[in-house]
């Protein structure tokens, strides 16, 4: 859906109206989607790994970035800062093209397991760098939940904890005489990924390891610490990445 698409001199574009509904009739299938901060199946999951390698194109290639929104957790495919979000009818990922000539937007697979984006349609201006620096981090904590399919007394780690992360990206331009141009500075926010273990029915969490470091406390099959209901967040990823 997107390769192939043109984009005109001062257009304004949403990656949502290019890619459409992400159904099985559409050609999307299931994979990997982020529900309240765990990884589990979702219709069209890993679309987000498309939106970013857009947004770090159209980054790289001086677009106007109109709307975007980090990932909740940091993504392993993209610096941080590059990443993007999308979830159809929610989240959109938006560009303008600034220039005065159409760009055509080139996706494809040079491997299978390996997306491009090019912007093509003229020559750039000069060399675009992103860089980002961490102004904050989070800590994360454990989670446990009790399934009942998980065999008696076992324990299984699902998943393993991530800080969370407050970021500042800069984009500069520096033009072929020299010249260095700040093009713009922007905020990504990403939670913590929390530790998280599955255990059957009698399980002694006694028994399980102790906290990583970096993890501050644990929650017990939806209730955190004092008792209180653990809420759930939407989906992403599409939403996840």
């Amino acid at each position: 859906y997107l390769n192939g698409f043109v984009i005109a001199p001062g257009q304004t574009v949403s990656f949502n109206q290019i890619v459409g509904p992400r159904t099985l009739e559409r050609g999307f299938v299931m994979a990997p989607v982020i529900r309240d901060d765990e990884l589990e199946p979702g219709l069209g999951g890993g679309t987000c790994q498309v939106a970013s390698t857009v947004h770090a194109a159209a980054v790289f290639g001086a677009l106007d970035v109109v709307a975007r929104r980090s990932h909740s957790r940091p993504s392993g495919y993209a610096p941080l800062g590059l990443d993007a979000t999308v979830v159809w009818g929610e989240v959109d990922l938006k560009f303008k093209n600034a220039y005065d000539t159409p760009i055509i937007i080139h996706a494809f697979l040079p491997t299978p397991s390996r997306l491009r984006v090019e912007l093509l349609g003229r020559e750039p201006e000069g060399k675009v760098e992103h860089t980002y620096a961490v102004v904050r981090t989070h800590d994360f904590y454990r989670r446990v939940w009790t399934k009942p399919f998980v065999k008696e007394g076992k324990t299984l780690k699902r998943q393993r904890g991530i800080k969370g992360y407050d970021v500042v990206s800069s984009v500069r331009l520096t033009l072929p005489n020299g010249e260095v141009r700040p093009i713009r500075s922007y905020h990504s926010e990403y939670r913590p990924v929390p530790e998280v273990f599955w255990v059957g029915p009698g399980a002694n969490l006694a028994e399980l390891p102790e906290l990583p470091e970096g993890a501050k406390h644990v929650e017990i099959d939806g209730k955190g610490k004092g008792g209180e209901p653990i809420s759930e967040g939407p989906s992403e990823g599409d939403p996840a990445g």
